[in-house]
């Protein structure tokens, strides 16, 4: 498999990224658990680099991180810089096991997202953002890894259409 998206499957990711900024503009910042809104964004290059390995994972999030950076006021390509390294790393572990499963994909959505959640501040941090660490931090993180495990199996199937190669006879359906 190449590492690299072809055009219809970058396109397909757009449109399901589109609809995820939308879905999270619209509902999910105003929705608060702990006084925390969580983030649904942070789980496409989870489970991207969960079902097409690292590189993809780090494409995954690089334009996931692009869309969200475009809407808020931190740095630009902060968002996009961190999640790129979340998908990459969770593509990574993938790799390292003989049959993940769904199980596997909710610990992945845990640990990515309270992971890319705490990166964010950590290099925040570093350019300049130091309003970013604050004990606050730990609720972020932890609401942030459940609204992950929460949606990470109902995105599976739509990420795993976005990432498909449907040209090739392997993956096509009968």
């Amino acid at each position: 498999m190449s590492s690299t998206l072809p055009p219809s499957q970058v396109a397909r990711l757009v449109a399901v990224v589109a609809g995820l900024l939308v879905l999270q503009m619209a509902v999910v910042s105003r929705v608060e658990l702990f006084g925390v809104s969580g983030n649904v964004l942070v789980v496409v290059p989870i489970v991207v680099g969960f079902l097409a390995g690292p590189e993809r994972g780090a494409a995954a999030g690089f334009l996931a991180g692009l869309g969200v950076d475009l809407l808020v006021s931190t740095p630009l390509g902060l968002t996009a810089l961190v999640w790129s390294l979340a998908g990459y790393g969770c593509g990574l572990a993938t790799t390292a096991l003989v049959r993940p499963g769904r199980a596997t994909l909710l610990v992945l959505a845990a640990l990515g997202a309270a992971g890319a959640t705490a990166g964010f501040a950590l290099v925040g941090a570093i350019f300049g953002q130091e309003q970013l660490i604050e004990w606050r931090l730990v609720r972020i993180c932890l609401v942030t890894a459940i609204v992950a495990v929460a949606v990470a199996l109902p995105l599976l199937p739509v990420l795993r259409w976005a990432t498909a190669d449907h040209l090739d006879p392997v993956h096509r359906r009968r």
